[in-house]
């Protein structure tokens, strides 16, 4: 089990075709994740994701990053989305996907599936989600991108690792 050092209320999203993809931390620890989808409006989407979350940080991928692979329409909706957190008083946190994907690599995961399958080891609550391998061939799970919204966080926050109960009492 591991939890994320900083102990505010943490939301991470990442947007894409498919909608909002989010991971919610609070006191550390992963509270709620999934995907949501309102075409056009995604502002008021992420508005309630705040708002039911009562989030004091904002995690986003950082748009204007060098080697951003992002098309201009999400790069666009990320400048927008960290924006309108700000301004309603939210510490805005960006992340370079570029950054992530290299500490990724430098642990030895260089496959999307391998980031999944290690960030279902450390949330359990998470890990029947993990995507199966995928076929060139076949498009990449929806589900795939909460596995990118929790690497955000992963990647701005230090964490640390749980023993589990049942460790605990036998050591």
């Amino acid at each position: 089990m591991t939890q994320i050092v900083d102990q505010r209320s943490i939301v991470s999203v990442d947007p894409g075709s498919r909608g909002l993809a989010f991971a919610f931390f609070e006191r550390g620890t992963l509270l709620d994740w999934g995907t949501r989808r309102r075409d056009g409006d995604e502002l008021a989407l992420l508005d309630q994701l705040l708002d039911r979350c009562n989030a004091e940080v904002l995690v986003l991928e950082d748009p204007d990053a060098p080697r951003s692979e992002r098309r201009p329409r999400i790069r666009r909706l990320l400048r927008l989305m960290a924006r309108h957190a700000a301004e309603r008083g939210i510490t805005v946190q960006s992340v370079s996907r570029y950054e992530v994907r290299q500490a990724w690599t430098a642990r030895g995961r260089t496959r999307k599936h391998a980031v999944a399958a290690d960030i279902g080891a450390m949330f359990p609550e998470i890990e029947p989600l993990v995507p199966r391998l995928r076929k060139a061939y076949n498009a990449e799970q929806a589900r795939a991108d909460i596995f990118d919204a929790v690497s955000l966080v992963l990647h701005a926050f230090p964490v640390q690792a749980l023993l589990a109960p049942e460790r605990e009492v036998a050591a």
